[in-house]
């Protein structure tokens, strides 16, 4: 299974380096060349810095860019319908240290994500610093929650998850779940670890 990203910030560097440890093949993308040659060096073999184009093939896309650019990316790129897109966005507008959140009136910020593209939408990852779980392999189970309308795609990435022992949280819907998740949901920030 192939792994893409669309972006490569602290969010793609910290879950690809999660999954590379645990031999999966990852693509990442980013308008940084350098940036992005080094970050893949890092991350070893199981990671290769490509082309949008190849990224967009994989057969998982994590979704992990500045909510401002979420609407442009995803209105110019196509998706199959047998693909998952991870949305491990937040709806910051502007981010820094007086952060700003983007005006959805009522809205679920993933479903805004999925009525943009044909894939399979999946909120995750994004209810947790990435400081929490930057730890590899992790030695803590920290639970992940996961929102979607397609079950055999939440059962595809809760198996991922699993392989990289974090514990998946099913949520249910796109519309329940996500907004449980987003920010300023009552999910959103909680570091949750299994204890034994």
């Amino acid at each position: 299974m192939i792994i893409g990203f669309i972006g490569a910030g602290n969010v793609a560097q910290t879950f690809a380096r999660h999954l590379t440890h645990a031999k999966y093949n990852v693509l990442l993308n980013s308008r940084n060349k350098d940036k992005l040659k080094s970050i893949v060096k890092e991350l070893g073999e199981y990671a290769k810095a490509a082309e949008l184009e190849e990224v967009l093939r994989a057969d998982v896309l994590v979704l992990c860019i500045p909510w401002t650019e979420v609407s442009s990316v995803l209105e110019n790129i196509e998706l199959r319908t047998d693909q998952i897109l991870i949305d491990a966005t937040n709806h910051f507008e502007t981010y820094g240290p007086d952060f700003k959140r983007a005006e959805l009136n009522g809205q679920v910020s993933s479903v805004i994500v999925k009525d943009l593209v044909k894939a399979k939408v999946i909120k995750a990852l994004n209810t947790v610093h990435m400081e929490w779980i930057k730890e590899v392999p992790a030695k803590n189970e920290t639970i992940l929650f996961i929102s979607g309308d397609d079950d055999s795609a939440k059962s595809t990435f809760s198996s991922i998850l699993k392989d990289l022992k974090f514990i998946p949280v099913d949520l249910g819907s796109l519309e329940y779940g996500g907004r449980l998740q987003q920010l300023d949901g009552p999910l959103a920030g909680l570091n949750l670890i299994k204890k034994d």
